[in-house]
């Protein structure tokens, strides 16, 4: 009986040593998962930090494209009635071009009765500079005669 127990402790002990091995390794790859799995999970902290700080980026990237594009349809806007304005005035222009051919028409009579005014004072200033001219002949031909005159009474 001693042998069957011997040999039965000896099997409970090679089970027992068998156990513990088995409780080993299965202690030594749940640590090594636990260890894969940190590393795992720290990476993914670390990526989601960073997409963290993307997404912030991002964020200020729209704002700063928001106002930009506010500032571009302002712009298009001020162009827009720019454009506009000028559309109204080449229409009013084209829309009325005998008005403003009657008002230089207008015009150009004025200039024309002016011009015509000027050329008839200026003739008239001739004639009459012409005028004292003869004048002034006439009266040095009369003086000149007063002078022979004179000078026949006085012999």
């Amino acid at each position: 009986m001693t042998l069957y127990l011997l040999t039965r402790l000896e099997n409970s002990r090679e089970a027992y040593n068998e156990a513990i091995k088995r409780s080993e390794r299965l202690i030594i790859t749940a640590e090594k998962r636990e260890n894969k799995h940190i590393e795992e999970l720290a990476t993914l902290e670390a990526r989601r930090a960073e997409e963290v700080c993307i997404a912030k980026e991002l964020r200020g990237k729209i704002a700063e494209a928001k106002t930009a594009e506010e500032d571009l349809r302002r712009k298009v806007l001020e162009i827009e009635d720019k454009c506009e304005a000028e559309f109204r005035s080449a229409e009013e222009l084209s829309g009325s071009p005998t008005e403003g051919v009657r008002k230089h028409e207008k015009e150009l009579a004025n200039w024309a009765k002016k011009l015509t005014d000027c050329e008839s004072a200026r003739t008239s200033e001739v004639e009459c500079k012409l005028k004292v001219r003869d004048v002034a002949i006439a009266n040095g031909e009369v003086a000149e005669v007063r002078f022979a005159r004179a000078a026949v009474d006085e012999r």
